[in-house]
């Protein structure tokens, strides 16, 4: 960090090194054919009075005098880091980050070949399985944990599509867990920056009614069918409704279930 200048893109225009008491919250990426990434910690964007939030990494260029120059007026000085391409790649703009930062170095004009070597290889497409789904309870804690090993058994990946996932947990799992509100639901997850997907029960996407639940609401008359229902679902949850076939199926054709819900 102590061979980097910045150039801010104020009326100033006067270039600085990194003052030596902030060298602590930068992290030099990648050094290749005279380009450097580096990121700044959320305890550096506060601590300096940054604007525009964390969401990039910056970039610079090895000058004439040996040391590495950011310009922040040059296109080229910053670029999306993996975690705001993971939010690029849930949008449906990318199938994966890495082909979001390649766009990010072709568009800034920096040599697309250089990106592992300046920012790494980026977090692998999020694997459709049970075990690379983490989860966050809608309680005071709010950790973020795995799905215990012991109960992967209970659950069943429906599908993986753009960032999303969608899964279900069985009755036996319902009751060896000890879950509350019956099995009604199939949870959802989004594809996190280390590629791995979360379900966040905080967010009104994490969970959507299963096709045996909309099929109570076709005999109750809500709905003509369950294909309706389950797009209406994903409609008001936020989740697009073109991925629906592709997270939980095509549906059932007609009705086969009994009984009263």
């Amino acid at each position: 960090m102590a061979n980097i200048d910045i150039q801010r893109n104020d009326q100033v225009r006067a270039i600085k090194p990194i003052p030596a008491e902030h060298e602590q919250y930068y992290t030099v990426l990648g050094c290749a054919e005279g380009w450097v990434a580096y990121s700044i910690s959320d305890d550096g964007i506060r601590a300096i009075g940054l604007d525009g939030g964390n969401a990039w990494y910056n970039v610079g260029k090895l000058q004439a005098n040996g040391r590495y120059l950011t310009d922040f007026g040059k296109l080229w000085a910053s670029i999306y880091n993996w975690e705001s391409l993971g939010y690029a790649v849930q949008n449906g703009q990318f199938a994966t980050v890495q082909q979001g930062m390649d766009k990010e170095f072709a568009d800034k004009g920096i040599p697309v070949r250089l990106r592992t070597q300046l920012v790494g290889a980026g977090p692998a497409a999020g694997s459709c399985t049970v075990a690379n789904i983490d989860i966050q309870r809608n309680d005071q804690v709010r950790a973020i944990k795995p799905i215990p090993a012991e109960h992967e058994q209970y659950y069943t990946v429906l599908g993986c599509a753009e960032g999303w996932v969608a899964y279900s947990i069985s009755d036996d799992g319902i009751r060896a867990i000890g879950l509350d509100g019956g099995n009604a639901w199939y949870n959802v997850g989004k594809l996190q920056a280390n590629g791995r997907y979360l379900t966040e029960f905080g967010q009104l996407w994490a969970s959507i009614y299963n096709w045996e639940s909309l099929g109570y609401a076709v005999q109750n008359g809500q709905f003509a069918t369950v294909q309706q229902g389950m797009d209406k679902e994903f409609a008001d949850k936020g989740i697009p409704v073109r991925l629906r076939t592709q997270l939980v199926g095509a549906g059932p054709t007609a009705p086969t279930w009994s009984g009263t819900p």
